[in-house]
Parts: structure tokens; C-alpha cells; sequence
């Protein structure tokens, strides 16, 4: 059984993603739609809660929801700049690691400030 299912993910990834740049185009698209669903909650609960409408709970919302608009926010642009290496440039491919550990550590600090 172990031969038979041993390059499975290989072969599924193989026949949905002829190649390496639809793969990045489609982490792209769903980095985009998180962004997008993570910042019209946040903004639309921080809306509301600065509005008036249900202050005791769309306040806590906004307030514990900022950390996945925040993470979301960095995973888009991590993929952004992933989109932008691979079409634009395949010598900078080690560069992305150098943006995820920009994107990490801006994302610590920005949690962290948040709830300090």
C-alpha cells in the first residue's frame, strides 16, 4: 500500500498545477480573498462598535479580530512579492525567505503592540 500512495500528492499537484507559476497564482488568489473577508470584518465590527451599535460586543470583535487582519495583511503581501519573484525574477528566489521573516517579525510586533 505504501508504493501505490507514495507519490500521490505528487501526482495530484502535477495534474492541477501544470506548472510552478499557476501554483503561486493560485496561493495569490486565496492570500486575496483571506485579506479581503479579514478586513471587511475587521473594519465593519470597528465600525461598529465606534458607531455605537452593540459596543460591548462589537468592540471585543474588532479588538481580537485585528490580529487576523493583521496576519492576513502580511500573508498577502508575503504572496504578493512571492507572484511578483517568480514572474518577474527567478535569481531573487532566495529573497522570499528574507520577506517571510520581514512579514513574521512585523507581524510579532504588531500583535505584540496591540495587546501590550
Amino acid at each position: 500500500m505504501e508504493k501505490i500512495n507514495a507519490n500521490l500528492l505528487a501526482k495530484i499537484r502535477a495534474a492541477a498545477f501544470p506548472d510552478e507559476l499557476s501554483a503561486v497564482a493560485v496561493r495569490l488568489s486565496v492570500a486575496k480573498t483571506v485579506f479581503v473577508l479579514a478586513a471587511s470584518l475587521y473594519f465593519s465590527f470597528y465600525l461598529f462598535a465606534v458607531w455605537g451599535f452593540a459596543p460591548g460586543i462589537t468592540g471585543p470583535l474588532a479588538y481580537f479580530l485585528f490580529p487576523a487582519f493583521l496576519f492576513s495583511t502580511y500573508a498577502f503581501a508575503y504572496e504578493l512579492s512571492n507572484y511578483w519573484i517568480k514572474v518577474y525574477s527567478e535569481n531573487l528566489s532566495p529573497l522570499r525567505y528574507a520577506i517571510l521573516g520581514l512579514c513574521a517579525v512585523m507581524f510579532v510586533l504588531g500583535v505584540w503592540a496591540h495587546f501590550a
